[in-house]
């Protein structure tokens, strides 16, 4: 039984659905995608050697459990797959290439695509373990997903996924799908049954989705540098740092997942994609100015200034990022000749005075 009947046309007995535009849409065409994190280059055999020193990284090879291929013995047999999977149209796959490696590390694909009934599926995603779950994953989706339904006009986006394919169901939450129901036993997989889950977004769905995933992919956020309470952070904070001495300062980042820390255009800690998975409790907040021993269980990366900087002189800061699991937790510390090592003092840091109380996070100074 449906759990509620679809929209009809109140004119219509017995009833059918509403009239909508016939006009059928556009079919994808193989043309890059360039978000802030990631670019998507159509897949071409040229990407082959770069997927798989990718696919390396998977040592038991469990990204490839709900393929239906994968994986690759060797080279020669991922170039193969890609030389073929690169010329098809149905599925149409673009590389993963993103910006923090400068490498393809995986590709996706629009496919099941039915311009009459404009009608169009996300899928056929592999990305290598270390970009799972990456902002640039999310970003890359997100790129295919605003192509198909804004550029497009597709009124039907789908996700599609065995039905034990658990990070993939919650990638699909993630991202704003809607579950509609499994098809039990629908296919037959490297010689396994597979159950299908399926999930979708409407056309109509999409503003509301787009604000709330653009945020998830780079939010910037005024405030003070430790935020709580969310899972999947992806945040920025933007401001400016007052020196109290004119000497070179080492900075050192920690957190229980990735940084990356940029001081007057230099980059000083580039550990973004980085994830540690410490727990927020053993990576506590410190007492105000000192380390406690908690800190010691965060990750810790640390650069130096190039060049001494001026006391007094504010320098552009941007502190950048991420927690896949749960409560995030970042704190800046500094150190040079005349300051011994020490949290940078909120009175040292200059931002805007925005209202945070709407925002995902809680502020705490």
């Amino acid at each position: 039984m449906l759990h509620s009947p679809p929209p009809s046309d109140p004119e219509t007995n017995p009833p059918v659905g509403p009239l909508v535009d016939t006009t059928p849409r556009p079919i994808p065409a193989r043309i890059p995608h360039k978000g802030r994190s990631v670019d998507l280059e159509p897949l071409h055999v040229r990407h082959a050697a770069e997927l798989f020193a990718a696919a390396q990284s998977d040592r038991d090879g469990s990204s490839w459990s709900y393929l239906g291929y994968g994986p690759f013995a060797d080279a020669a047999a991922m170039r193969s797959f890609i030389g073929n999977f690169a010329a098809t149209h149905d599925p149409l796959a673009w590389a993963f290439r993103p910006h923090r490696t400068g490498t393809a590390d995986g590709w996706l694909t629009l496919m099941e695509i039915h311009p009459a009934h404009a009608h169009i599926e996300i899928g056929n995603i592999w990305f290598s373990p270390r970009m799972q779950r990456s902002r640039a994953a999310t970003e890359a989706m997100f790129l295919l997903m605003r192509h198909a339904i804004e550029d497009l006009g597709y009124r039907r986006l789908t996700w599609k996924c065995n039905a034990l394919n658990a990070p993939s169901i919650r990638a699909a939450g993630r991202l704003g799908f809607t579950y509609e129901g499994t098809l039990r036993d629908l296919l037959v997989i490297k010689g396994r049954s597979r159950s299908t889950a399926w999930f979708s977004i409407l056309a109509a769905e999409w503003p509301a989705l787009q604000a709330r995933i653009d945020a998830a992919i780079d939010f910037v956020w005024d405030s003070y540098i430790t935020p709580t309470g969310r899972d999947y952070v992806s945040a920025r904070w933007r401001g400016y740092l007052v020196p109290p001495y004119s000497e070179a300062f080492t900075f050192t980042v920690h957190a229980n997942d990735g940084a990356r820390l940029t001081l007057g255009g230099e980059v000083l800690v580039d550990a973004l994609e980085h994830l540690a998975n410490v727990s927020a409790d053993r990576c506590a907040p410190p007492a105000a100015g000192g380390i406690t021993p908690a800190a010691a269980t965060c990750a810790s990366w640390s650069g130096t200034t190039s060049q001494p900087l001026v006391a007094g002189r504010p320098v552009p800061l941007t502190l950048e990022f991420r927690e896949a699991t749960g409560t995030a937790v970042i704190r800046l510390l500094y150190a040079s000749a005349r300051q011994s090592l020490r949290i940078v003092p909120p009175a040292r840091l200059l931002h805007d005075a925005a209202d945070t109380a709407g925002s995902p996070f809680a502020v705490a100074p």
